[in-house]
């Protein structure tokens, strides 16, 4: 794959959408792999993982009158944390 700069990226030891340079670790790939699964099934979210903080993170992609923000360290502790956050509240302007 090519970057825009130039930079050729590549897959190492994880799915589509991984990417790492060239000779670069492929830090904590499976994590990375899990959040980015789920992100596929929960379209009113939008989950990834942070490999500096090694959590999950999931944000509220509909209109809230604050931004809602869940994270947790396991990936089904988080999917039981979105569901509690659809159900705190009412949704703005959806």
């Amino acid at each position: 794959m090519q970057h825009a700069r130039g930079v050729r990226y590549r897959d190492i030891n994880g799915p589509p959408g991984v990417k790492t340079e060239p000779g670069e670790p492929n830090w904590d790939a499976a994590m990375r792999a899990t959040a980015a699964g789920l992100d596929l099934v929960e379209s009113a979210w939008v989950v990834f993982y942070g490999v500096a903080s090694r959590r999950f993170w999931a944000f509220a992609a509909w209109p809230a009158t604050c931004p809602v923000i869940v994270d947790s360290t396991d990936i089904h502790d988080l999917r039981d944390r979105m569901r509690t956050a659809e159900m705190a509240g009412p949704v703005v302007g959806w």
